[in-house]
């Protein structure tokens, strides 16, 4: 019965649904530029992309070296 769950889990996840090359992700075909640079942002965005996403990361030059640069 573990098995089972394990399997059922593994192939609903997103990381265990890449392993598979006939299931498509849910956000497969979905791009999204990403202008976010601290804590929420960032995760919220690994996420989409786990779920399929294509992520575009943009950053200024401020936030690309840093947040401690002035």
């Amino acid at each position: 019965m573990l098995q089972q769950l394990v399997k059922r889990a593994a192939s609903t996840h997103p990381a265990g649904a890449q392993d598979n090359q006939n299931s498509k992700l849910p956000l497969e075909g979905v791009r999204i530029l990403d202008f976010t640079w601290m804590l929420a942002g960032p995760y919220a965005t690994r996420t989409l992309a786990d779920f399929g996403a294509e992520v575009i990361k943009v950053q200024s030059h401020k936030t690309a070296t840093g947040a401690e640069q002035k």
